[in-house]
């Protein structure tokens, strides 16, 4: 690679923007572009439209396990944008693009056949829409496969971050879900990833054979009147033994109450 290298960063963008800018990155062919090991948040209001990445017109680029997690709100914010592409041989492969909010996961629009490598990706969302394909929007992500013949070995889950910003994961199921890439032996944290099943995103990490967690408060939320009220969490197995029992412990105001 010597053209553009973005590597192993840590982005924050609480209050919106665009994560990842490219615009109009043009490489002579046998220059390539290179954008591995990224981990992106962006947050913010629907005031300030916002891009996880945003790549216009670029050519010769590749794009290898970047984590990117869009939080913003507005319905016009995306994940992951990649338009208007010449060149040769662009790759997108073993990256994650969450988007929490009302807007896509992905958009790419308007390039020709340099598109070779699409797959092994991690494309999830919580609004109704995954993604446009060239002017198609499709709701999901077996409809993306098939109206756009890509990423046929691509999954859609929530991947668990540490945290907004901190795009280390827990869930099992991104564990040797990518392809291996042979210029890129390491991740995030320079850690030396699997040559022949390495994991989806920046983080390759093992997960632990048993390990269970409480992933959201379902009930009661908000304000409500003083009584007795049913508690209700969603427990999430983040290892890779199937649960047959677990123990939650829970606390009211520091006060240990009986465990479930």
């Amino acid at each position: 690679y010597n053209g553009t290298t973005v590597t192993r960063n840590n982005v924050s963008m609480p209050n919106g923007g665009f994560g990842i800018y490219m615009n109009v990155n043009q490489n002579p062919n046998g220059t390539r572009n290179l954008i591995a090991n990224n981990m992106v948040y962006v947050g913010g209001t629907q005031s300030v439209t916002s891009y996880g990445l945003y790549d216009n017109n670029s050519t010769n680029t590749d794009y290898l396990y970047n984590s990117f997690n869009m939080a913003n709100t507005g319905v016009n914010s995306i994940a992951f944008n990649y338009q208007y592409h010449t060149g040769c041989y662009d790759y997108l492969k073993n990256n994650i693009a969450v988007n929490s909010g009302p807007g896509q996961v992905l958009y790419l629009y308007n390039y020709n056949t340099t598109l070779k490598g699409i797959n092994y990706n991690n494309w999830y969302g919580k609004g109704t829409q995954l993604g446009t394909y060239n002017g198609t929007i499709y709701n999901s992500l077996t409809a993306w496969k098939t109206g756009s013949n890509k990423d046929s070995n691509s999954i859609s889950v929530l991947p668990y971050f540490y945290g907004l910003n901190d795009l280390h994961v827990l869930n099992p199921k991104l564990n040797a879900a990518a392809t291996p890439v042979s210029l890129i032996g390491d991740d995030y944290d320079k850690q030396i990833r699997n040559t022949s099943t390495p994991d989806i995103g920046a983080d390759e990490f093992t997960p632990a054979s048993v390990d269970a967690g409480v992933n959201a408060f379902e009930n009661p939320i908000g304000n409500f009147c003083a009584g007795t009220k049913n508690i209700t969490v969603t427990l999430t197995n983040f290892g890779l033994t199937t649960l047959t029992s677990t123990t939650i412990n829970w606390t009211v105001n520091g006060t240990t109450q009986t465990a479930y």
